[in-house]
């Protein structure tokens, strides 16, 4: 009797079970994920917030869809103490940025249409998504010097059926901020695809660098903007947030008309607090204060153990007998155009339209007439769509067998399929074995494609992913007394690191080690000389 889209595994997981019976025992509990700030310890100015509660104008009642014009000039106030200009008529109320996605879902989305997430973030997304009916693509952020977006996997990822791209900005948990040249480019493939933009900015104000722009501002493609009271001033029992729209005239002009009759439907906004809005809003100082205090302390906490750390290391164990190797997980292709300078053949390739080539391809084979995404395309890599292959009745090495094909059609190289990659059976070459130590059991169905040398998966820039040295290319350095100093030119690679500080250690290799002992970088064996000053 009840809907599909509640269909979740309401079931308590062993997590949850164990913090029960830690509970129930009457055991302290320190809780490290405590994300509550009126149970951490902050102070509050309880006399200001109980006065703003008592507003005689709270026993009118004045309905406003957009919620009351002194709260929404509260909210342009706080962007304009960050010297950012927002119209207040641009400013719709919501009891909480939850609300504000479901109104936001509402507008944009059929039931069926994607909306795209950035992953690692929060799992709210999903059940707010089962909600209103809508499918959530992820798109990564990897760390690269640096958390940063994938833009060619979000690119890739856009489909028939994507209204939107979601950016926390900072992210929730990787604290990424999106910079000017993030927004320059999320702004092109909004235009390009005709999507909007949703900027979540509930941890905008708790940058340590310093202050980050809001887009509340972003006038270059439809943009969404959310915030609230519940992590700018530590109040989330107050219930207030807001949603601020931008973008091309025309289209804010629409946006901001069907907005204003879903929130009428709702009015879901009270008149005590739209009237304590601006006294909740001044909290925002004192509570920021303290928190960024908690956390530079914090900070200089972390410094101080790791130089007790080390300074442990020098006393008990002698920095002598520590030592340290560094390496990097991937190199970076050149830049296609200084490529060519030198006369090498290099491309940047249109990631959406070699995906879109698959796609058709594949639809053609498997749904003719009828337009479906097979695969979300993160260049060279394709992840799989297993429920489309489902619904055709095609089996996991056929579906990625087909894949590979229409890769090899579409103009790559070449393919290895994870069926092929599982059983080992790849050609005995130095190609093949380098695809074979790529091999992940993990996730769906996939096809690693092979590219070109110096192709790049972008209209611009460079990246990396592919088997070629240029990718191989990274440091090894090495810091101890078994080391000698100096640069070394032999071929290297980081499998030699288990293989030479097992040597060290005077122990058996890993099982599967297939490195070398770098004996070129050793220092000379210490032999202490015999009585007699013989050499033993």
């Amino acid at each position: 009797m009840f809907a599909d889209r509640t269909r979740w595994n309401l079931t308590s997981n062993r997590l949850s079970k164990a913090l029960a019976r830690h509970r129930s025992g009457g055991r302290r509990l320190l809780d490290l994920s405590a994300s509550n700030p009126t149970e951490c310890g902050f102070h509050y100015d309880t006399g200001a917030i109980m006065r703003a509660l008592c507003s005689p104008a709270s026993l009118g009642y004045h309905p406003d869809p957009q919620g009351l014009k002194s709260a929404r000039e509260a909210v342009a106030g706080y962007y304009a103490h960050r010297g950012e200009y927002v119209f207040i008529e641009d400013v719709l109320l919501t009891t909480s940025t939850s609300e504000a996605y479901s109104f936001i879902f509402r507008l944009l989305c059929n039931p069926g249409d994607e909306l795209l997430i950035p992953t690692p973030s929060y799992p709210l997304f999903d059940f707010l998504a089962d909600l209103q009916d809508v499918k959530l693509k992820p798109y990564p952020l990897i760390y690269d010097h640096g958390w940063q977006i994938d833009f060619h996997a979000l690119e890739a990822a856009i489909g028939e059926r994507t209204r939107g791209i979601i950016l926390v900005h900072p992210n929730n948990p990787t604290g990424h901020f999106t910079t000017l040249m993030d927004l320059a480019e999320l702004n092109r493939l909004c235009s390009a695809h005709g999507l909007a933009l949703i900027a979540d900015e509930v941890f905008l104000d708790f940058g340590i660098k310093g202050r980050s722009p809001s887009l509340s501002a972003n006038r270059e493609a439809p943009t969404f903007t959310l915030s609230g009271l519940s992590k700018i001033s530590g109040l989330p029992q107050m219930k207030f947030a807001w949603l601020i729209v931008s973008g091309p005239e025309d289209w804010k002009r629409e946006a901001l008309a069907r907005l204003e009759v879903i929130a009428d439907t709702y009015l879901s906004m009270n008149a005590p607090i739209q009237h304590a809005a601006p006294a909740f809003l001044k909290q925002r100082h004192g509570f920021q204060r303290q928190l960024m205090e908690r956390v530079l302390a914090n900070l200089e906490e972390l410094d101080r153990q790791l130089a007790e750390f080390f300074n442990f290391l020098g006393h008990q164990v002698g920095l002598a007998n520590v030592w340290i190797a560094l390496s990097a997980d991937h190199g970076v292709s050149s830049l296609p155009d200084a490529a060519k300078k030198l006369r090498i053949p290099a491309a940047n390739i249109d990631v959406g339209k070699l995906s879109n080539q698959i796609n058709s391809s594949l639809s053609a084979r498997f749904s003719p007439g009828h337009s479906t995404s097979f695969i979300n395309f993160d260049y060279p890599l394709a992840w799989l769509n297993q429920d489309a292959f489902a619904d055709a009745h095609v089996k996991e090495s056929d579906a990625e067998n087909a894949v590979g094909a229409a890769m090899k059609q579409a103009g790559l190289r070449g393919y290895y399929t994870k069926s092929q990659l599982a059983a080992g059976e790849v050609p005995d070459t130095a190609m093949g074995r380098l695809f074979l130590n790529s091999y992940s059991p993990e996730g769906p169905w996939y096809v690693m494609g092979v590219i070109d040398p110096y192709n790049v998966g972008s209209s611009k820039g460079t990246d990396h992913a592919t088997p070629y040295s240029y990718d191989r290319h990274v440091p090894l350095a090495f810091y101890g007394l078994p080391f000698q100093s100096g640069t070394y030119y032999t071929h290297a690679e980081p499998v030699d690191l288990a293989a030479t500080l097992a040597a060290l250690l005077g122990i058996n290799a890993p099982t599967h080690s297939v490195g070398r002992v770098l004996t070129e970088a050793l220092a000379p064996p210490h032999r202490t000389p015999t009585p007699g000053g013989k050499q033993p």
